[in-house]
């Protein structure tokens, strides 16, 4: 069978480098999008976790790109910024901005610059951890 590789380039983050130490944080974030925390508190019933803690938050977010998907689900709400969430072979998680077409463009795209970006990257990690995170030129390589 012949293997194949994608490779996504962008400017973003690895944002399995966030390093979430709070719980209440996190909760905060997840209740921005009310569809995802009805979904993740439907999880936390059927598994019978009655308090979860950050580790249980990031378990069930496996499955949806980690902390990139929440993230890039968040801030395409509140912003209007699509963002793409991957992972890579080593179960790196990214979320970056890809690039594209000027005709693929909206009014957001044509209004961002790195600095623009880098200061949304910055906000939204601060929502999670008081940690810095490089922001920069990502690749993630992916085969299949």
């Amino acid at each position: 069978m012949p293997m194949r590789t994608d490779i996504d380039y962008g400017y973003g983050i690895k944002a399995s480098k966030i390093k979430v130490k709070d719980v209440e944080k996190l909760k905060k974030l997840i209740h921005r999008i009310p569809e995802y925390e009805k979904d993740i508190n439907d999880y936390f019933a059927n598994k019978k976790i009655i308090d979860p803690t950050v580790r249980d938050y990031l378990g069930y977010m496996e499955n949806y790109n980690g902390l990139a998907g929440l993230l890039e689900t968040l801030i395409c709400k509140e912003e209007g910024v699509v963002l793409y969430a991957c992972n890579d072979d080593d179960g790196v998680c990214y979320l970056m901005y890809i690039p594209g077409y000027p005709w693929e463009f909206n009014h957001v795209d044509l209004s961002l610059t790195e600095d623009k970006l880098k200061t949304l990257f910055q906000k939204y990690v601060a929502l999670l951890s008081d940690d810095p995170i490089n922001i920069g030129y990502q690749r993630c390589e992916k085969c299949s």
